[in-house]
């Protein structure tokens, strides 16, 4: 795992264990201060997380080595950890707020860009790899494939197009269960 993941990994724990543990007391007298390094530490999470990410999304692509499964599932693991203490902390500072309590945080927690970094993570991880690619492409050559059509076709139930080719306007096939659990196997 690079130097970079396992750092945001760490930071991402070190955040949730802030947050979780932190009750907020506007009386006590280090309220404020613990506030602020709170704030701080989330806001510089946030912020280790969206250059992590470009990191990894441009090292994922130019390096063959690159373990396309670990370090995505470890940084995504990491993001969702440190979204959800930031998301704790905004909760806890706008409970102050409604409370007619005015907390203010020392640094602003940006947590829509980080959530959108997990948006663009999700979309498009688990990133196709090498050996995926092969072992899909030796599939498609020796004919053990469907169709987009076949596979349509076997959701909405019906039996496959070639099938019914040449016979369209006939509709579909009335339901027999040996042929339908036999299309399966």
């Amino acid at each position: 795992m690079s130097m970079l993941v396992q750092r945001c990994a760490q930071r991402s724990r070190l955040v949730k264990m802030l947050a979780d543990g932190w009750e907020p007391n506007p009386k006590d007298a280090l309220f404020a201060s613990d506030l602020t390094e709170l704030s701080l530490e989330c806001a510089d999470a946030l912020r280790l997380c969206a250059h992590v990410w470009k990191a990894l999304a441009k090292r994922l692509f130019d390096d063959p080595s690159c373990d396309l499964e670990k370090e995505p599932a470890q940084f995504r693991e990491a993001l969702q950890r440190t979204i959800q203490a930031a998301q704790k902390l905004q909760s806890q500072i706008d409970d102050m707020g409604n409370k007619g309590q005015r907390p203010e945080p020392a640094a602003a927690i940006d947590i829509k860009k980080a959530q959108e970094i997990l948006e663009k993570l999700d979309s498009t991880w688990p990133f196709p790899n090498k050996k995926k690619m092969a072992e899909s492409r030796a599939a498609y050559q020796s004919g053990q494939f469907e169709t987009a059509e076949e596979v349509l076709h076997a959701a909405q139930g019906h039996s496959s197009p070639a099938d019914h080719q040449g016979n369209r306007l006939a509709g579909p096939e009335p339901h027999v269960e040996s042929e339908v659990a036999g299309q399966h196997s």
